[in-house]
């Protein structure tokens, strides 16, 4: 392959769409919008493409699954193929106002969902645990924090010592609202950097053979 196909054309593509994407923030010119949105429009198309394309290489990886007899993995190649079939087919012909649609996302989805997130509350409370040993002052900080805000929200902390209350809500309201501030201001000024290194070409990790 050229490397003009391989790596210049996409380049200049990722700058083009950026700088037209990120310039109706600052210009405000109706052309523009307009080209913006048609951008964004063609954008939804992909992503749709996208998801029909994964859905293939997850039915292509489930499959080879299924035939190579992996240990512990192919017997849930046909849960997976299964659910997709019957949740694909029964959305594409019935539609998702169906009857057998909401018996099948009440019943079996959602209570999935669910288990899946009590999964994950294993997992918070073990990362909690680990955040939780006193080796360092500021631990020892978090952790005080996190009990009073812990008692401010249970139900008998203000019947064990009534100042779990004001103390829990002035942490809520001024120390924890400042440490999100600054986590987003961080995480915002992050993606500006990576957005402008895409843009200039130094995030080359979309072009094939680019670490």
């Amino acid at each position: 392959m050229s490397i003009v196909l391989r790596k210049y054309i996409p380049l200049a593509i990722t700058f083009v769409v950026g700088v037209l994407l990120a310039s109706q923030y600052v210009v405000k010119q109706t052309t523009l919008s307009t080209l913006a949105n048609t951008l964004k429009n063609y954008g939804v198309i992909v992503a749709a493409f996208a998801i029909l394309v994964g859905t293939g290489t997850l039915i292509v990886y489930q499959f080879r699954q299924i035939r190579k007899k992996t240990a512990g993995e192919w017997y849930l190649g046909y849960a997976v193929l299964i659910s997709l079939a019957l949740m694909g087919g029964i959305g594409i012909l019935l539609g998702t106002k169906a009857d057998l649609w909401n018996i099948l996302t009440t019943q079996i989805y959602n209570p999935a969902i669910a288990a899946l997130a009590a999964v994950a509350g294993y997992y918070f409370i073990s990362a909690s645990y680990r955040a939780f040993k006193i080796r360092q002052w500021e631990t020892a900080g978090l952790i005080a924090a996190g009990v009073l805000v812990i008692f401010k929200n249970a139900p008998f902390g203000e019947a064990i010592w009534a100042p779990f209350g004001p103390i829990g809500d002035w942490i809520m309201k001024y120390l924890m609202t400042n440490v999100e501030r600054a986590l987003l201001i961080t995480i915002s000024s992050g993606i500006v950097v990576i957005a402008v290194k895409t843009l200039l070409g130094w995030q080359k990790v979309y072009t094939p053979g680019e670490e």
